[in-house]
Protein backbone atom coordinates (compact mmCIF):
# COMPACT_ATOMS: atom_id res chain seq x y z
CA UNK A 1 0.00 0.00 0.00
CA UNK A 2 2.73 2.52 0.83
CA UNK A 3 4.62 2.71 -2.78
CA UNK A 4 0.84 3.76 -4.34
CA UNK A 5 -0.33 7.36 -3.79
CA UNK A 6 -4.08 6.24 -3.58
CA UNK A 7 -5.53 3.07 -2.07
CA UNK A 8 -9.34 2.52 -1.74
CA UNK A 9 -9.92 -0.22 0.14
CA UNK A 10 -13.68 -1.63 0.33
CA UNK A 11 -14.64 -4.03 2.88
CA UNK A 12 -18.22 -6.34 2.54
CA UNK A 13 -19.45 -9.85 3.36
CA UNK A 14 -21.07 -12.51 1.27
CA UNK A 15 -24.16 -11.66 3.63
CA UNK A 16 -24.27 -7.86 2.92
CA UNK A 17 -27.64 -7.03 1.05
CA UNK A 18 -26.73 -3.33 0.57
CA UNK A 19 -23.29 -4.74 -1.44
CA UNK A 20 -25.17 -6.88 -3.52
CA UNK A 21 -27.99 -4.49 -4.82
CA UNK A 22 -27.46 -3.29 -8.26
CA UNK A 23 -28.11 0.90 -7.10
CA UNK A 24 -24.42 -0.29 -5.06
CA UNK A 25 -22.30 -2.31 -7.48
CA UNK A 26 -23.85 0.22 -10.13
CA UNK A 27 -21.87 3.18 -7.95
CA UNK A 28 -18.67 1.21 -7.08
CA UNK A 29 -18.10 0.39 -10.82
CA UNK A 30 -18.30 4.00 -12.16
CA UNK A 31 -16.08 4.72 -9.22
CA UNK A 32 -13.74 2.00 -10.45
CA UNK A 33 -13.97 3.10 -13.78
CA UNK A 34 -13.30 6.92 -13.17
CA UNK A 35 -10.10 6.66 -11.47
CA UNK A 36 -9.10 3.13 -12.92
CA UNK A 37 -5.58 4.09 -13.85
CA UNK A 38 -4.75 6.31 -10.44
CA UNK A 39 -6.33 4.39 -7.90
CA UNK A 40 -5.73 1.13 -6.44
CA UNK A 41 -8.90 -1.11 -5.88
CA UNK A 42 -9.33 -3.35 -3.42
CA UNK A 43 -12.15 -5.78 -1.84
CA UNK A 44 -11.83 -7.72 1.32
CA UNK A 45 -13.95 -9.50 3.35
CA UNK A 46 -14.97 -8.01 6.29
CA UNK A 47 -15.16 -11.74 8.46
CA UNK A 48 -11.68 -12.70 6.91
CA UNK A 49 -9.11 -14.09 9.49
CA UNK A 50 -6.19 -11.78 8.10
CA UNK A 51 -9.25 -8.37 7.78
CA UNK A 52 -9.46 -8.82 11.52
CA UNK A 53 -5.67 -9.36 12.95
CA UNK A 54 -4.96 -6.55 14.48
CA UNK A 55 -1.23 -6.84 14.38
CA UNK A 56 0.31 -4.83 11.19
CA UNK A 57 -3.35 -3.09 9.87
CA UNK A 58 -6.46 -2.02 12.61
CA UNK A 59 -9.02 -1.69 9.77
CA UNK A 60 -11.70 -1.34 12.84
CA UNK A 61 -14.26 -2.43 10.33
CA UNK A 62 -17.67 -1.77 12.13
CA UNK A 63 -20.42 -2.00 9.70
CA UNK A 64 -20.41 -3.12 6.08
CA UNK A 65 -20.11 -1.93 3.30
CA UNK A 66 -17.00 0.18 4.54
CA UNK A 67 -14.31 1.76 2.89
CA UNK A 68 -10.69 3.05 3.76
CA UNK A 69 -8.83 5.57 1.54
CA UNK A 70 -4.84 5.66 1.95
CA UNK A 71 -2.44 7.48 0.15
CA UNK A 72 1.18 6.47 -0.04
CA UNK A 73 0.34 3.80 3.05
CA UNK A 74 -1.12 6.26 5.68
CA UNK A 75 -5.28 6.35 6.09
CA UNK A 76 -6.73 9.52 5.12
CA UNK A 77 -10.37 8.66 5.48
CA UNK A 78 -13.28 6.43 6.55
CA UNK A 79 -16.15 5.85 4.73
CA UNK A 80 -19.01 3.34 5.88
CA UNK A 81 -22.46 3.06 4.40
CA UNK A 82 -24.13 2.38 0.86
CA UNK A 83 -24.70 5.79 0.29
CA UNK A 84 -20.94 7.36 0.75
CA UNK A 85 -19.88 7.14 -2.92
CA UNK A 86 -19.95 10.88 -3.41
CA UNK A 87 -17.89 11.57 -0.11
CA UNK A 88 -15.23 9.09 -1.70
CA UNK A 89 -15.18 10.43 -4.79
CA UNK A 90 -14.53 13.90 -3.06
CA UNK A 91 -11.62 12.84 -1.14
CA UNK A 92 -10.11 10.93 -4.19
CA UNK A 93 -9.76 14.07 -5.82
CA UNK A 94 -8.67 16.55 -2.68
CA UNK A 95 -6.02 13.81 -3.16
CA UNK A 96 -4.87 13.81 -6.62
CA UNK A 97 -5.08 17.27 -6.95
Amino acid sequence: ISQYQCVLIMFTTSWCKNCKSDAFKTQYIALKNKYNDIVIFVELDAEDELVQDTEYYNFNVECVPSFRLYSYGNPVSSFDGSNAFNMIDIAINNLLV
